[in-house]
């Protein structure tokens, strides 16, 4: 039988659905949001609401299918091969899909689910842990103490999404010991129906995680998602992709994030990734009006502004990574890069707080 353990505390599922709501408002917050769901979850409708975080178009309320999370997460166990009984670990917020998930999936896969604070994480003191989800900047806190990082590489298999994953954070991950994944999905494919393996037998490409799920590609060379099992419509994303075959693309960055810089189209993301070894500090490329150009491609970079020197050196690094037309026309500095509320880096915030904003 499914439990769910929260400061020691080993819970039924039943017993959650059924607390008192004076009790539930006596928790944090992060708790609260547990209840919540596992409520939802027991309530007698045929679906639950959740929130989008915008892959597809503006954010909004939608509502899935009881039986179409079942579906994915039956999925997900099949394509990691976890059983019943596995012990696995809740450390992401639960108002977003990512974290209902894995309260859906311990649910119907009759797993034992610990729980611990998203923004307060730490693995020590906790058994062994078999399955867990994570977004990157979890795992580069968690990388950055030797003790914690010990206790991450034992966990069986660990799957990361949310947000783009940097280059130095795949390096270090390749030569983990355990099984390490990188997710593609949405809140409308009910999470991943993709992932990509980071560690040991490193992946270039994504790989669907069922035989069922179809994909295919718009005149936008945006990635077209057909999985009746998750959802009974096609999902038209914004994601470009470069498809390999009909179960394995390489993701290459938004439609929304591509420079149209003098009729040369440049991916953002694609670019940041190219150019990752030249800058210490976290950074976007972002597009700005231009009367000549169009748009001319700026990099934003948080940090103090760089010196006369090292912004020579810098120049210098990335003519080396990169052909004339795709050096930036001019550099920007910020303290800190906006983010949301999951912690993805906010482009269009960012611009805002500059100025750049059209």
């Amino acid at each position: 039988m499914a439990q769910l353990i929260i400061n020691n505390t080993v819970f039924s599922f039943e017993a959650i659905a059924h607390m008192h709501q004076e009790a539930v408002t006596a928790l944090p917050a992060w708790q609260q949001s547990i209840v919540a769901f596992v409520k939802d979850w027991f309530a007698a409708t045929p679906t639950i609401e959740v929130k989008t975080s915008g892959s597809t178009g503006k954010p909004k309320l939608i509502q899935l299918e009881k039986q179409s999370v079942i579906n994915s997460a039956l999925i997900t166990a099949s394509y990691l091969q976890l059983h019943r009984g596995t012990q696995a670990l809740l450390a992401l917020s639960a108002d977003y899909i990512a974290g209902k998930m894995m309260l859906a999936r311990a649910m119907v896969n009759e797993w034992d689910l610990f729980c611990i604070e998203p923004s307060h994480i730490s693995l020590l003191g906790l058994p062994p842990i078999q399955f867990t989800a994570l977004v990157p900047l979890q795992i580069a806190r968690l990388a950055s103490n030797p003790l914690e990082l010990e206790h991450l590489k034992q966990i069986d298999k660990v799957i990361i999404g949310g947000a783009s994953i940097s280059d130095a954070l795949q390096k270090l991950l390749a030569d983990f010991p355990n099984e390490v994944y990188e997710t593609f999905g949405m809140t409308e494919t009910i999470s991943h129906i993709a992932m990509r393996r980071l560690s040991g037998k490193v992946a270039p490409y994504f790989e669907t995680v069922d035989t069922n799920i179809i994909l295919g590609q718009d005149d936008r060379d945006c990635l077209v998602v057909i999985a009746n099992a998750l959802n009974p419509q096609p999902i038209v994303t914004n994601d470009v992709v470069e498809m390999v075959d009909e179960r394995r693309f390489k993701w290459l960055g938004r439609v929304d994030n591509v420079i149209n810089t003098g009729g040369v189209k440049i991916i953002a993301e694609e670019w940041e990734s190219r150019i990752a070894s030249a800058i210490k500090h976290r950074y976007i490329a972002a597009a700005k009006s231009d009367k000549e150009l169009g748009q001319k491609l700026i990099l934003i970079i948080e940090s103090n502004t760089y010196s006369e020197n090292e912004l020579q050196a810098l120049k210098d690094a990335l003519s080396k990574l990169l052909i004339r037309y795709e050096m930036p026309k001019e550099y920007y500095f910020i303290q800190k890069l906006n983010e949301t509320a999951n912690q993805k880096i906010d482009r269009k915030a960012t611009l805002r707080s500059l100025g750049l904003s059209e």
